[in-house]
């Protein structure tokens, strides 16, 4: 490609991402931008729904541009949502306690569902047999109780504390599943 070529999309890519005014703007150039939030926006209210619940429109705009400024370095767009979950606890103005496990919550379903699974052989079970835990399970431990169904209703009614979340793929469900298990279960 030739210099002027390479100079106009770079430039034409900063004007979308970064938000750069431009002396004689064009309607194409306000298209792509649309188009660019639009898609990230879409991306990230699905991947962090009860988030998005809890912050206004113009601080998720405001969010949505500072990552498209800052750029993401996953060229899939499922992993786009981890980087944005870092970017929101890094820059977190927003005075949710509890955004971080909140945030880790809801991204771990999204890794776990997207992860490849080896088939299975069912065994009978055997005590006298040796077992690990599967790599397709996380365990975790959370300040806060955000798997609790009734957490969003009422996050102040719920104390600060340890709480241990075993989260898995259920195959027979096709659906990420989680328990709550105590330290003595480890």
């Amino acid at each position: 490609m030739m210099k002027l070529e390479q100079d106009i999309q770079h430039q034409f890519t900063d004007i979308i991402t970064k938000q750069i005014k431009v002396k004689q703007p064009s309607e194409a150039h306000q298209v792509y931008s649309d188009l660019v939030f639009y898609r990230f926006d879409e991306v990230f209210e699905n991947a962090f729904p009860r988030f998005r619940k809890l912050v206004s429109e113009k601080a998720w705009e405001k969010l949505i541009y500072a990552f498209i400024h800052q750029g993401a370095t996953s060229t899939l767009i499922w992993q786009m949502s981890d980087e944005f979950r870092h970017f929101v606890v890094a820059n977190n103005n927003l005075n949710i306690p509890y955004l971080e496990d909140l945030l880790y919550f809801e991204w771990i379903e999204i890794e776990i569902f997207m992860q490849a699974f080896p088939d299975l052989k069912e065994e009978p079970f055997s005590f006298e047999q040796a077992y690990t835990l599967s790599p397709n399970i996380r365990i975790q431990t959370l300040d806060y109780p955000v798997h609790h169904p009734e957490f969003d209703d009422d996050p102040e009614a719920f104390e600060i504390g340890e709480y241990t979340v075993l989260l898995y793929f259920h195959e027979k469900s096709g659906d990420v599943m989680y328990l709550e298990i105590t330290l003595f279960m480890l």
